[in-house]
C-alpha cells in the first residue's frame, strides 16, 4: 500500500489585515528606536537571550550556546495575527 504524505497548508492572514499593516518598529521615533537598541545590546552584556540564561558577557566571550555578540541576529520579522494583544 503506498504511503501518503501529509500535506501542510499555509495559513495566511486575510488581506484586510495585511493591506494596511505597518510594522511597529516603523512607527518608533529615532529616539525610541535608539533606546530599544540600547536595551537589546544590554542583554548581550548579561546574556538572557536563550533558555540557558548563562549571564555571560557576549562582548568578552561566547555563551553556553557558543554564540558571541557579533553573531546574534534576528531570525524573523513578520506580523503575528494569533492570540494576544
Amino acid at each position: 500500500m503506498p504511503q501518503r504524505l501529509a500535506v501542510r497548508k499555509l495559513h495566511l492572514a486575510p488581506p484586510f489585515l495585511i493591506d494596511d499593516y505597518i510594522p511597529r518598529y516603523q512607527l518608533l521615533s529615532s529616539v525610541n528606536a535608539a533606546k530599544k537598541r540600547m536595551a537589546a545590546y544590554a542583554h548581550l552584556r548579561n546574556c538572557n537571550l536563550c533558555p540557558r540564561l548563562c549571564g555571560v558577557n557576549r562582548y568578552e566571550k561566547t555563551g553556553v550556546c557558543l554564540i558571541g555578540a557579533e553573531t546574534v541576529k534576528v531570525n524573523v520579522i513578520a506580523p503575528h495575527f494569533g492570540e494576544g494583544k
